[in-house]
């Protein structure tokens, strides 16, 4: 077994976590319908610094997460699992990101993220900006001090493991309904042959739909990093994302950390990080 030596601020993050979870306890109508599940530390930190390693190499971002071009999201921050782990990343380097923007539509969670991270990030001097609202309503994001213009970032990293809930309430959403509509159409454009379409629905797809677009519209490009749902590796009704996917971005790396509760591996049913029943994928584009 891997040691794992737990950073103070993921500490808190995770005593944060497991409030929530206690506050939740019986209510599992609301956990259901905004698929909340808390990210191990572990697995923030891995996604953190795949990503910073992705911004240096590929973007050309010398200081990676701390990078003073860098605005980084996180979509579905919850108690701050991943700007945990980018604030940690953040501490060993001498320059800092423009800002870290959490979304999330449980204004608790917001506050018990800030509660776990803000004096760290204050003291850091890196600005931590939270907003309490319904992710997928807009693409407009809050602006990080010094940048006037929230949308007319330099470089974004969207990362984070938002919502992936199969029966989304979501639906209606007039600007993500619309943001879909590139998912439904094969690489050259023609409709998406099948007739039963509704796993394009699950939120999982619409927060990936999401990132993507505020990834593509970053001026001086960005990474995405998410934890999702993996049925879109090989869902024929996926094509379209997929095509989408590599039409949009010069490079995907694609992690399957496996846990489907249909495939068994050996004799034993394998293992999944949330206990869900689809198997999880990370992905980098």
């Amino acid at each position: 077994m891997v040691r794992f030596d737990e950073s103070p601020l993921e500490r808190a993050v995770r005593e944060q976590s497991e409030s929530r979870e206690r506050a939740l306890e019986g209510n599992e109508s609301l956990r259901r319908s905004r698929g909340i599940v808390h990210t191990p530390a572990p697995l923030a930190r891995f996604m953190c610094r795949h990503v910073d390693e992705l911004l240096k190499t590929r973007l050309g971002l010398r200081h990676g997460l701390a990078d003073p071009r860098l605005t980084i999201v996180d979509p579905g921050c919850g108690t701050g699992a991943f700007f945990s782990a980018a604030l940690d990343l953040i501490a060993t380097r001498a320059s800092r990101p423009r800002g870290l923007i959490g979304l999330d539509i449980d204004g608790d969670a917001l506050n018990a993220a800030d509660e776990a991270l803000g004096r760290v990030a204050f003291g850091l001097g890196v600005p931590l900006i939270f907003d309490a609202r319904n992710t997928l309503e807009s693409l407009e994001l809050p602006a990080p001090p010094g940048n006037e213009r929230g949308r007319d970032m330099d470089v974004v990293c969207v990362i984070g493991n938002p919502p992936w809930s199969g029966k989304s309430a979501n639906r209606g959403l007039a600007i993500n309904e619309e943001l879909l509509e590139d998912f439904k159409k094969l690489s050259g454009g023609a409709p998406l042959d099948e007739r039963k379409i509704g796993v394009l629905s699950d939120d999982y797809v619409r927060f990936l739909r999401w990132s993507a677009e505020i990834v593509r519209r970053a001026e001086g490009g960005g990474v995405l990093g998410l934890v999702t749902n993996g049925s879109f590796f090989d869902g024929p009704v996926h094509r379209g994302l997929r095509a989408a996917l590599l039409r949009w971005f010069s490079e995907l790396d694609l992690v399957d950390l496996g846990g489907s509760a249909l495939l068994s591996r050996g004799v034993q049913r394998d293992e999944n990080v949330f206990g869900v029943r689809p198997k999880v994928a990370c992905t980098f584009g």
